[in-house]
């Protein structure tokens, strides 16, 4: 049975998988609401207030926290068949990041929105990560340049002991800290490369494997780890909190709120595994598969944004501690409510970034005069292998049928902006100079 599905996954690679996209925005906001409860304020004013309130923010930390663990395992899901790493990849992300930083800088000098007068100031708004800030673009960037070593250790590996080996990551990087209350392995709690790589080799986990539990058992489990991720903080803070704090050196009463929490840990694979078998097709709901899709490609620009050192020392930094005043039902709505709001203002920045960038790009290519990429002259020079779709950044590769119903790849001019990496991975054109990209890779792209 689980060879089948591994088969059923490999001959559906080249499909988007919208599953997953939907929930890298829900992770998104997830992390936007993390640094909104912590470094806006919102959970060392609850603690002061009381038993409900706290718990209320509790229990909405134990869903943000999901949020860095998810990433890494899509990470892991979808890059588990790379060969090979692409630094143009990398270095686009880094861009994007440095794009952000002197824009915003700019704008804030501009308008003297903040003051940055000093050196140390200007070193610390344009070099940020030497202070910690962009943790999970620097981990990444680790885990991204080993990404194809680690898929060969994984491949190297039989069924059972890639088990083994993740079975005793889990127990030593997650439950072993956890109960002992102690950060044995230095990862950090999870703001560490060493955690991103665990994460992704779950994420590799659950592409081969699957997670065979029903639908319904998956969510029992979800619902009751976030109650117990609630209740337990709640109840060691007002009754254990004096005597674990002598027991225990690194004790903290959000042991279980934090990515490398097993509860987290488990949710967050259960999670991966229920959204990467959603089957939406494109052609089914074509406009809303493209708003999942833009939107899903503007998260790491939110990420960048929202976090700048400028915006967030001066807009974000203790400014939401006047939410814990309401009500517990209050609070929760306008702390979800200030989610969205960051994150749709920040994912319309980033739309508004993207689209210029591609209209440029269009102008800089149509002055170059390069023609339209002819996939085939005749249908006989066509597989069907659709690679081509897979990898179009633009999709602008439709596929049409002909009078005795076989599809074939048709490119539209208007949008294509004439990268010709269609022509790249396609197996017929490449078969004398074995310069074809995989199908793998191509379909990889379309994610980055």
């Amino acid at each position: 049975m689980l060879l089948g599905l591994n088969a059923k996954i490999m001959k559906k690679s080249h499909v988007r998988n919208y599953g997953l996209d939907l929930l890298k925005i829900l992770s998104m906001c997830a992390i936007v609401g993390l640094h909104v409860i912590n470094q806006g304020g919102i959970y060392q004013a609850a603690y002061q207030l009381g038993k409900t309130r706290y718990a209320s923010v509790v229990a909405l930390g134990n869903f943000f926290y999901l949020s860095v663990d998810i990433f890494a395992m899509i990470t892991g899901y979808l890059t588990c068949e790379y060969e090979s790493i692409k630094l143009k990849s990398l270095l686009k992300l880094w861009g994007i990041t440095y794009f952000y930083i002197f824009a915003v800088l700019g704008l804030f000098k501009f308008c003297g929105l903040g003051d940055v007068k000093s050196l140390e100031e200007y070193v610390y708004v344009l070099f940020p990560m030497t202070k910690g800030r962009y943790w999970y673009l620097i981990c990444y960037s680790f885990v991204f340049l080993l990404t194809p070593y680690l898929n060969k250790l994984v491949n190297n590996l039989s069924n059972s002991e890639f088990k083994k080996l993740v079975v005793s990551m889990l127990i030593l990087g997650s439950f072993f800290p956890t109960i002992g209350m102690t950060d044995f392995f230095r990862l950090n709690n999870g703001y560490s490369a060493s955690w991103l790589i665990i994460c992704y080799l779950l994420g590799v986990y659950i592409k081969k494997f699957g997670v065979v539990i029903q639908l319904k058992r998956k969510c029992i489990v979800i619902l009751f780890n976030m109650l117990l991720g609630t209740v337990l903080p709640v109840f060691i803070r007002h009754f254990w909190s004096d005597y674990l704090k002598i027991l225990f050196a690194e004790y903290s009463e959000l042991l279980f709120m934090q990515y490398i929490s097993p509860l987290i840990v488990i949710n967050a694979v259960l999670i991966v595994s229920i959204f990467s078998e959603i089957n939406c097709s494109k052609d089914e709901n074509p406009l809303l598969s493209k708003i999942v899709q833009k939107t899903s490609t503007a998260t790491f620009g939110v990420y960048v944004l929202h976090i700048h050192v400028l915006i967030f020392d001066h807009y974000m930094k203790d400014s939401f501690v006047w939410i814990t005043r309401y009500n517990s039902v209050s609070m929760c709505i306008m702390i979800i409510g200030s989610v969205a709001g960051i994150f749709l203002v920040c994912c319309v920045v980033e739309m508004v970034r993207h689209e210029m960038t591609s209209i440029i790009v269009r102008a800089v290519i149509m002055m170059t005069n390069r023609s339209l990429p002819i996939l085939y002259s005749r249908k006989e020079e066509c597989c069907g292998c659709m690679a081509c779709v897979a990898v179009c950044p633009q999709e602008t590769i439709s596929i049409v049928e002909d009078e005795e119903g076989f599809e074939y790849p048709m490119v539209n001019e208007k949008n294509c902006i004439k990268c010709y990496m269609c022509l790249k991975v396609c197996p017929i054109k490449n078969a004398q100079t074995g310069n074809r990209i995989t199908v793998q890779t191509a379909q990889a792209q379309r994610y980055e």
